[in-house]
């Protein structure tokens, strides 16, 4: 006979008072993150034998630890215990308006890994937050190994419910493969996989010039997408090409987007130069 206070959730039994206490806390950590930081006198911190690491760059990270933390211990209290989720939900949301995009993108991956378990039961729509993810994050923060394993795991552990319930494989496959172009190494046991899932009858051209173009894509990341360069002068004088030179710029476009393309045709099945 279970004693009185204490919730049975499948085969454990959690005490009602201290799960209580972890979620207080765990919403406290989340409203602390979206403070801005603010540190005077700042120093630097020793990290090995050559490394440097600033006070302020140490607070963000460490921000970033416990809140994505935090995310994930409520996320499993949600799935042992789904009557959580609509007093829960209004601030992990909230997490992901404010401070996802201030972040490196491990908590936008626990935030988005919340919503897609839990967005059925308070009727949210997760294709929004995807996009997000998927157009306007992971294009810009491929470079970072961390946030490419990341989003690999999200997709490996999701890949069911993606493909019944999102468009994300056959949508956002050219954003996915710039992490397999930029981590060649290290990534390409966790995509392999992902593969057949990403093929259709819609995207199975596409995807395959795609995969021919890899090196090129690589070429252009590391030539045109660097985040210290902003003006097209200095690239062009470095590489010698005229960015400005309208076909140059319709396939610089083509091979760094970061959808499919929406009737499933490439650039390179176009021979007439007028439509470039």
């Amino acid at each position: 006979k279970e004693r009185q206070g204490l919730s049975r959730v499948g085969c454990f039994t959690l005490d009602e008072a201290f799960r209580q206490v972890v979620i207080s806390i765990c919403l406290r950590i989340l409203s602390q993150v979206e403070r801005d930081i603010v540190a005077e006198n700042l120093s630097q911190l020793r990290i090995g034998a050559r490394y440097y690491i600033s006070d302020g760059d140490w607070m963000r990270e460490f921000c970033e630890s416990t809140s994505m933390e935090a995310v994930r211990i409520l996320d499993l209290l949600c799935l042992m215990d789904p009557s959580l989720v609509s007093y829960i939900f209004p601030a992990v949301k909230k997490v992901y308006e404010r401070t996802a995009n201030r972040q490196s993108g491990l908590v936008f991956s626990s935030v988005l890994q919340f919503f897609v378990n839990h967005g059925q039961h308070v009727i949210f729509d997760v294709d929004p937050v995807l996009h997000h993810f998927f157009v306007d994050y992971v294009s810009v923060r491929y470079r970072q190994q961390l946030f490419a394993m990341s989003t690999l795991l999200f997709l490996t552990t999701n890949t069911s419910k993606m493909l019944l319930h999102t468009p994300v494989f056959p949508k956002y496959y050219p954003a996915i493969l710039k992490l397999l172009a930029w981590h060649p190494r290290t990534v390409a046991s966790e995509i392999l996989p992902l593969m057949p899932a990403m093929v259709g009858p819609n995207t199975f051209s596409e995807l395959f010039h795609t995969l021919l173009d890899l090196p090129l894509t690589a070429a252009f990341m590391e030539q045109y997408d660097r985040p210290e360069e902003h003006h097209p002068e200095s690239q062009s004088n470095r590489t010698g090409f005229d960015r400005t030179f309208p076909a140059f710029k319709a396939v610089q476009q083509y091979i760094m987007r970061n959808e499919a393309v929406v009737n499933g045709r490439g650039i390179w099945e176009t021979r007439d130069e007028t439509q470039l």
